[in-house]
């Protein structure tokens, strides 16, 4: 015999629409990002500060960074020199200095007389060769320019990508610094997941923020109910991780994909963890009251039969 209760009598239960259902994870995932930058931002990147192995990395990458000569240290920020209002002969003079210290003088001026060479006529050119010196110098009325600008910019950059780089000291503190930071990141996206999908919907007795603005519900089969306990949010978190973030990674998302596209064409519409925990996502409505309505009829046909002449 099916249970009773008494949300049964106030409210009616039905598949999802599939936008509805689909514009519900969107939201969610992206209220999940929001969260996750703010997580990174004000707690777990200050809080990372303190870890040593990130900390020292950090440091002697910054270090090597301004060392090159290519970089500034303005505050706390570390801005590259064409961002620090030199002027175009100051960044020359800077990228002569980094090549002969990291590579050989040879090296900058290749760059320079390759671009002589590749230039397409002589107003593009931005570098003359002296005759008898054999030296490489700008072309004067070239100094200031949006090209000369541009060119030296690119340099730079290519300078820290070609040169620096390769140097062990620089990649073993900037492969520190990156492998922190992204454990920085998963750690905010951890954290964010545990609010969204976990913490509201023990609040909301297992809808998510996207299910309660979509009008959705988890239904309980196994209780028959839409308020999930607080053990089945958990359980139903537990196995939504397990299969969509362990499983996903290990099978390159297709177990989330296989999940999603069974709830979409199966007529219950349930993913793989709905079936393991014995819950599906369901649209809710109010129903009307129908005994007051049939009362309400009641009273109007005696009023109009027995009172009205």
């Amino acid at each position: 015999m099916e249970k009773s209760s008494y949300w049964k009598n106030t409210v009616s239960i039905d598949n999802p629409n599939k936008a509805r259902r689909i514009i519900a994870g969107l939201l969610d995932f992206v209220l999940q990002i929001i969260i996750s930058c703010v997580l990174f931002a004000f707690i777990v990147q200050p809080v990372a500060e303190t870890i040593p192995l990130y900390y020292q990395s950090k440091i002697s990458c910054q270090t090597i960074m301004v060392d090159s000569g290519l970089y500034e240290k303005k505050d706390t920020e570390i801005l590259k020199i064409y961002n620090c209002d030199y002027t175009n002969e100051e960044l020359d003079g800077r990228l002569d200095s980094f090549y002969t210290k990291y590579d050989t003088p040879d090296a900058y001026i290749s760059l320079k007389k390759e671009q002589i060479n590749k230039a397409g006529s002589e107003d593009e050119k931005l570098f003359s060769i002296d005759s008898q010196t054999g030296n490489v110098m700008m072309i004067e009325d070239k100094k200031d320019s949006d090209s000369m600008t541009s060119w030296l910019r690119n340099s730079i950059d290519e300078a820290l990508v070609d040169v620096l780089q390769v140097k062990q000291e620089w990649r073993d503190s900037y492969t520190n610094m990156i492998k922190g930071l992204l454990l920085l990141v998963v750690i905010s996206y951890i954290f964010s997941s545990l609010i969204i999908y976990l913490f509201l919907p023990l609040i909301l007795k297992g809808k998510t923020a996207g299910h309660k603005l979509m009008g959705l519900s988890v239904y309980s089969v196994k209780y028959d109910s839409i308020s999930l306990r607080p053990w089945e949010t958990i359980f139903r978190y537990v196995v939504f991780c397990f299969l969509n973030l362990i499983f996903g990674v290990f099978t390159l998302g297709i177990i989330p994909l296989a999940s999603f596209l069974f709830a979409i064409y199966n007529h219950r519409q349930a993913y793989f963890h709905d079936l393991i925990t014995k819950t599906r996502l369901v649209s809710t409505s109010e129903k009307e009251d129908e005994g007051l309505d049939s009362f309400a009829k009641k009273a109007l046909h005696m009023e109009k039969d027995n009172y009205v002449v």
